[in-house]
């Protein structure tokens, strides 16, 4: 261990920072909220672009807690934790496609964040099958974030915001997205239809959560301090 790892180990020792999903102190995600985290794949029975959306999660309790915390906190480390619980559950992804693309964010969140969420989440399950990201779309406005807006608005902002590289080939190709929740298609959408557009022969989707219509959507993160009461919530 370099003398990086040796000070970062001594100031969590000094000072501990709370679970993002319980609050207790000690680690970023405590053994027992990644205990509780539980990822089973199952389809998503609605209409869509893609031929097929595989889902592993609902968006509820402690997996929407910790999402909301890496997303808007900026807390790789957090959405690290629950990428290698994911992994156990995502395999053979190799079968189902030609290409890999995470649904991009645009360059300024992006930049701002630090990261592209899809591929935190993911990197792991592509790393244990020997798979990689292929670059190649792209969010072409920075718009509200989609849950301030109604399904009408989200298709109006999102229409022909995600486009292919033009040197990115996928004529004929069957294509996997991956995303982080799906709550009514539009993105997913936007993205199928550009790649079908340039020739992709068939397009299809993994998604970490399923925001389900008779859930009420809440992706603001309130913070939760060493005294917050756990979620006894699970993830079924």
């Amino acid at each position: 261990m370099g003398f990086g790892g040796v000070l970062q180990r001594a100031l969590q020792l000094l000072l501990p920072e709370p679970c993002a999903g319980c609050g207790r102190l000690g680690t970023s995600v405590c053994q027992t909220c990644i205990d509780e985290l539980s990822f089973v794949p199952r389809l998503i029975p609605t209409p869509s672009k893609c031929e097929s959306i595989t889902y592993y999660a609902d968006y509820t309790g402690i997996i929407k807690q910790l999402i909301s915390v890496g997303k808007f906190d900026g807390s790789r480390t957090v959405l690290e934790q629950v990428g290698k619980k994911l992994a156990i559950a995502v395999n053979h992804l190799h079968l189902e496609c030609d290409l890999i693309m995470p649904i991009p964010i645009h360059k300024k969140r992006q930049k701002s964040r630090g990261f592209n969420q899809v591929e935190v989440l993911f990197k792991r399950s592509l790393d244990n099958e020997g798979l990689r990201f292929e670059s190649g779309l792209t969010r072409q406005r920075n718009t509200t974030p989609l849950y301030e807006l109604n399904p009408q608005e989200r298709a109006k902002v999102m229409e022909g915001n995600i486009t292919v590289d033009v040197s990115k080939v996928v004529s004929g190709k069957r294509v996997l997205l991956l995303y982080d929740i799906y709550t009514s298609g539009t993105t997913l959408n936007a993205a199928a239809n550009a790649l079908k557009s340039a020739g992709a022969s068939q397009v299809t989707a993994h998604v970490l959560c399923y925001s389900k219509p008779h859930e009420k959507r809440r992706d603001h993160f309130h913070s939760i301090t060493t005294d917050s009461p756990r979620s006894n919530q699970t993830i079924k």
